[in-house]
């Protein structure tokens, strides 16, 4: 039977107003059991004419709906009374990379070891990817397609790897991980690091369908067992469009890569953070000089450089909203933190090149998200991850040993995934994401949360 994601039709049908809150899923909709732990509605048996497709049936998530139960188009509710169905929460379909850690004894060792396995969880529902060591480092989702980076193996051994619905792929014969993947057109583009066995003739690559080509963008790694994080380059699409960003390698300046072509934005040091297009403008966050030396927060519109401040500063994150223009980054200035003081970045917001320091702590930008009048800011800061909306700190308890983290919006709806220092195994640790300030436990078992992808919403 064919399958409509409730994500899709969310975007067709009408959205119920008034619906009848006093009816008994399970009398009204037939259903059946899918694999991975949910049910897909079959057939509509009810006889009310606004409905709630309901998150859960008989305790179970409901993850889609039959093509029979809704015909798209001229006949849509047809053969049943329906005039109106609202999709609520159940609407948003939550994918979550990252991995579960074993205990597994080897042979003449007493004692166990932790070894990771790469996981994909769906709506809170765990799906191994492999029983190697591995790990999952990013997913996108296209269509009816769930697409998942990582890599498979430890050390010399590990090679980068892609996951398509579950169907393992491996990316490269050479010692390498793969960061980031995303889906534009049909085209699917993963980040893979390239590197020898002495960590020489280190490469950048965009692997395209199959197709690989060498990014000549400088970056950075956070070196693990289970392989090296790649930092300072983002990858963004907007429509068919492709963007990375960075700096480009030779006179490290700031430049964007679109669709194939690199195009520079500064002839001297300088990086770009993160590309925004808004109306076929384009925005790019970054920074001229050296982000810690002589650096200067810097703002392109369409390759017109605007400079937000004229002391060491950053901007990492830009978002348009109307005609109303957003940078997140930092100014380095004095600070005073309980018992610490001196002089750092600290936690900056400018709106329409106004700038508003946030905070006074040191401190590094690592999200931004705009949506109607709110403003969402995440950062990490001396007193931990920090999520402000408007400038006002939200009492959120991210738990200890929290490193990094990244911010996932989609409509009103603001997910946050924290990273821990995976490295550093502890019992104790868990997979968990944050919707809404809300924390969402995906397994009790040691775990690790890593990227976020989500469909649906308004």
């Amino acid at each position: 039977m064919q399958k409509k994601t409730i994500g899709l039709l969310l975007l067709i049908l009408a959205a119920c107003i008034g619906c009848n809150r006093n009816y008994d899923p399970a009398k009204h909709f037939e259903v059946i059991s899918l694999d991975d732990g949910t049910v897909e509605i079959t057939e509509y048996v009810g006889g009310l004419e606004n409905v709630r497709i309901p998150p859960r049936i008989r305790r179970k998530t409901v993850s889609s709906i039959g093509a029979s139960v809704i015909i798209m188009g001229e006949y849509a509710f047809e053969n049943n009374q329906l005039v109106s169905i609202n999709f609520g929460e159940n609407a948003l379909i939550e994918y979550v990379a990252g991995f579960v850690l074993e205990n597994v004894y080897f042979e003449n060792d007493p004692i166990p070891w932790p070894v990771a396995r790469a996981t994909l969880w769906k709506n809170g529902i765990p799906m191994r990817l492999s029983n190697n060591d591995s790990m999952a480092t990013d997913v996108f989702v296209y269509g009816s397609d769930v697409y998942v980076t990582g890599s498979i193996g430890i050390g010399n051994d590990i090679r980068a790897m892609l996951w398509i619905n579950g169907e393992a792929q491996a990316l490269s014969d050479n010692i390498s991980s793969a960061a980031r993947v995303f889906v534009s057109g049909g085209d699917v583009h993963v980040l893979v690091y390239e590197r020898d066995a002495n960590h020489r003739n280190t490469r950048l690559l965009l692997w395209k369908n199959g197709a690989v080509q060498t990014l000549d963008f400088s970056f950075g790694l956070s070196s693990g067992i289970y392989g090296d994080n790649v930092s300072g380059v983002g990858v963004y699409s907007f429509g068919s469009d492709v963007y990375l960003t960075g700096s480009l390698r030779g006179n490290n300046s700031a430049g964007f890569w679109k669709n194939g072509e690199m195009q520079t934005l500064h002839n001297a040091v300088s990086t770009a953070r993160q590309v925004y297009v808004h109306d076929s403008d384009v925005y790019v966050a970054g920074f001229t000089g050296n982000e810690w030396g002589s650096g200067r927060a810097s703002l392109w519109v369409n390759g017109e450089r605007q400079a937000l401040s004229n002391s060491l500063s950053t901007a990492s994150f830009v978002q348009v909203s109307g005609s109303d223009v957003y940078v997140a980054g930092s100014i380095h200035q004095y600070f005073v933190y309980t018992q610490d003081a001196g002089y750092g970045p600290r936690v900056t917001l400018w709106k329409n090149g106004e700038a508003q320091i946030l905070n006074n702590s040191q401190s590094s930008v690592l999200g931004l998200y705009v949506y109607g009048s709110d403003v969402y800011v995440l950062s990490q800061e001396q007193r931990g991850l920090t999520l402000r909306i408007n400038g006002e700190v939200q009492d959120i308890d991210f738990g200890e040993g929290v490193y990094r983290g990244s911010m996932f919006g989609i409509g009103s709806n603001v997910y946050i995934v924290a990273s821990k220092d995976y490295h550093n195994h502890r019992e104790t640790d868990r997979a968990v994401i944050w919707k809404n300030g809300a924390p969402i436990t995906l397994s009790d078992t040691n775990s690790h949360a890593v990227a976020l992808f989500v469909t649906g919403g308004e």
